[in-house]
């Protein structure tokens, strides 16, 4: 159960939520004393619950969570720099970034905050955003750098406006296992995250490197989702594949938009919320993102200083940055 501190408190009553949830996501994401299992089991179910009491107590979360993903975002902001090394991890959420920082601290310098997704909480509208194309991973341009996975990890350029584009930890966390149709386990997934973090830090020629995302995700498994009613789940199930799609009149979307459980962003309609309508026999990959959740659209900002510790295998903590 999520305990209020006067410190968050204060900062909803001076009209900043979004400090009040990242402090509060502090705690519930502690990982000291938890294997990753337990971290990310434990996290998700106590993140479910808190984003659940705190909209009943804030009604205007989503409101302004959706008015906050469609302002500038760290990443416009930081390439508008004189000199930058930008590291966009392709669904980095802030659970990761919480680990990163702790295996990082005994070697860098750290600091971690928080910006905010486009919407849908997808890729394609953040690199149409940021970049004004979809395609990047042929894109030739002397100041950018994709890597598809750790096999494709080579020398960086030596750009002083620098952007590296990573697909992991997302290539695994919304996929299977080549021939197996079960997901590849979180402990797989991070550990491709810290190691090629770790190369890219030890190959970059810059002394800071701010370490961001497109999105974050939910994983919408059972404990972890918003209570709904069968009707409504079965409005859900006949409109939407995903936790996104395009605008069009029908009246069971007039009826879901009416429940305040979806809303309009621009061409498309987003899903609020934890909700699930997701069903399937066997292993079913449970992380999804595209909708207007907190953990989907709160992404982290991790500042990493190289100046001041000795560089070397990363190990694996957490600070405020905004």
């Amino acid at each position: 159960m999520t305990v209020y501190t006067p410190d968050d408190l204060d900062l909803l009553f001076e009209g900043k939520p979004f400090d009040s949830i990242f402090q509060i996501f502090r705690r519930i994401w502690d990982p000291e004393n938890k294997n990753l299992h337990k971290y990310y089991r434990d996290g998700e179910i106590e993140s479910n619950k808190f984003e659940e009491t705190f909209y009943k107590l804030y009604p205007k979360l989503y409101d302004e969570l959706l008015e906050h993903c469609q302002k500038e975002n760290t990443v416009e902001i930081t390439r508008k720099r004189d000199r930058y090394c930008l590291v966009i991890m392709d669904s980095l959420s802030l659970r990761e970034a919480i680990l990163l920082e702790r295996d990082l601290k005994d070697n860098f310098d750290t600091q971690l905050s928080y910006s905010f997704s486009t919407l849908p909480s997808e890729t394609d509208p953040f690199k149409e955003r940021v970049f004004n194309r979809i395609n990047i991973a042929q894109w030739e341009n002397p100041d950018f750098k994709y890597i598809h996975d750790l096999e494709n990890m080579t020398v960086l350029p030596e750009s002083n406006n620098l952007t590296v584009w990573t697909q992991v930890p997302d290539n695994k966390l919304h996929g299977s296992r080549s021939g197996h149709s079960e997901p590849w386990t979180i402990e797989e997934i991070y550990a491709d995250t810290r190691q090629l973090l770790g190369e890219i830090l030890a190959t970059c020629r810059h002394n800071e490197v701010i370490v961001t995302s497109d999105h974050g995700y939910v994983d919408l498994t059972a404990g972890c989702t918003f209570a709904i009613s069968d009707k409504m789940r079965d409005l859900f199930r006949n409109q939407f594949k995903e936790r996104y799609r395009e605008k069009e009149n029908n009246f069971e979307l007039d009826k879901l938009h009416e429940e305040k459980v979806i809303r309009y962003v621009g061409n498309y309609y987003v899903v609020q919320g934890r909700y699930s309508w997701f069903t399937g026999r066997g292993h079913v990959n449970t992380r999804k993102h595209g909708g207007l959740s907190l953990l989907e659209c709160m992404v982290p900002v991790l500042r990493i200083n190289k100046r001041s510790k000795s560089i070397k295998n990363p190990k694996n903590e957490v600070t405020k940055e905004n």
